[in-house]
């Protein structure tokens, strides 16, 4: 994260970095098992997410979709890249609604 946020800053005017902020939030690991394989994704929480988007799902540090939660605390697809299988998606958003974080 402070390595985007350097590389944001140096393209921005000097009296505008000091107005930039990073994002807060917090990263952990999942681990889909499928078909005898384990696939491990890292899950951000974005704590203060301003759009609808609250968890980014990576897959060896690119990313690969995002969720929303639902008033329920039910998970959908909010961006996909199509990097990764839709199957795999639905078992990763079970993942994270397991956690209680929405």
């Amino acid at each position: 994260m402070l390595k985007n946020y350097n590389t944001v800053c140096k393209q921005l005017p000097g009296f505008l970095c000091r107005y930039f902020k990073p994002l807060k939030m917090d990263k952990f690991t999942i681990e889909i098992e499928r078909e005898g394989k384990r696939f491990e994704f890292a899950i951000a929480d974005l704590m203060h997410h301003s759009e609808k988007c609250k968890f980014e799902v990576y897959s060896s540090g690119e990313f690969v979709a995002s969720f929303e939660p639902d008033g329920q605390g039910f998970l959908h697809l909010c961006k996909n890249t199509g990097k990764v299988d839709r199957e795999f998606l639905y078992l990763i958003a079970d993942k994270i609604e397991i956690y209680n974080l929405v």
